[in-house]
Formats: C-alpha cells, sequence, structure tokens
C-alpha cells in the first residue's frame, strides 16, 4: 500500500499535505498489511490562516478505482496532524490518497457556537450561515 499524489494534482496545492503515513524506506518500498488488517493514515494538513479544514483518506483497488473513503480527524487539535483508518478489502496492490479542503460549514459553526450565545454580532452571524447554507443548496443538483 503506497501513497500517491492527489490524482495527478501537485501534492502541495492550497492546503498542503505532507509527511503522509505509512512509508516504507522514505517511499521506496511500498507498506504491506493483510486483507482485512486495519492500516492506520496519517498526514499534516496545513489550511490557510483561520480556515477549518475536512479531509479524507480514498483507497484505491489494484486498478486505480476509487473505492472506500476514510474521514480524517485531528489528533490533537492545534497539532496539523491527522489521522484516519483504512481496511483493503482484498489481496492485491493497494494505494491510497489524501484529499483535504477548506470547510466553511465547520468554520461558521465554530463562529457561532462562540458568538451567538455571547450575544456579539448575532444577527450577522445568522445572516452568514444562512447565506453559507443557501448556496450550499444550489449548488446540489437536481
Amino acid at each position: 500500500m503506497e501513497a500517491h499524489p492527489a490524482h495527478g494534482r501537485d501534492p502541495i496545492g492550497r492546503i498542503p499535505i505532507v509527511d503522509v503515513q505509512p512509508v516504507v524506506e522514505h517511499g521506496r518500498r511500498s507498506a504491506k498489511a493483510v486483507v482485512g488488517e486495519t492500516v492506520e493514515v496519517t498526514a499534516t494538513l496545513f489550511g490557510e490562516g483561520r480556515d477549518v479544514l475536512g479531509a479524507e483518506v480514498v483507497l484505491c483497488d489494484q486498478s486505480g478505482r476509487p473505492g472506500p473513503r476514510a474521514p480524517m480527524r485531528e489528533l490533537v487539535p492545534g497539532t496539523d496532524r491527522w489521522c484516519a483508518e483504512v481496511t483493503p478489502e482484498s489481496v492485491g496492490h493497494w494505494t491510497f490518497v489524501v484529499e483535504a479542503w477548506s470547510d466553511p460549514v465547520a468554520a461558521w459553526r465554530h463562529t457561532a457556537a462562540i458568538k451567538v450565545p455571547a450575544g456579539i454580532d448575532a444577527g450577522l452571524v445568522l445572516e452568514e450561515g444562512a447565506a453559507l447554507y443557501e448556496r450550499a443548496a444550489d449548488a446540489v443538483p437536481d
């Protein structure tokens, strides 16, 4: 099992993803697992400013088809180190990709949880949330 850059893209983008594990001999060898064995995948993710991030590991089968996706969680808040667990379902050469994105809904929820109960700009915060959810709803295909 080995890491691959996200679907052929430059591995360093707006949200850098570095120090992806497992890796053996600096990537010269593939990590090994048996069918049904859970493998922990970790990576360091850097967001911009106060961005709240979301991330997942995409396990790809022997033909390169994306398979199961596992949501990542931050190991210790503020450390930028994230992890998820994946499990290969059959014998073969599996690969994985770590994908990350900015999560504006999570960022808004964090802000709202602080400001609304304190009465700080509550109306503005709620308007921003409504606009955010409206944009998200508009993006959903029919």
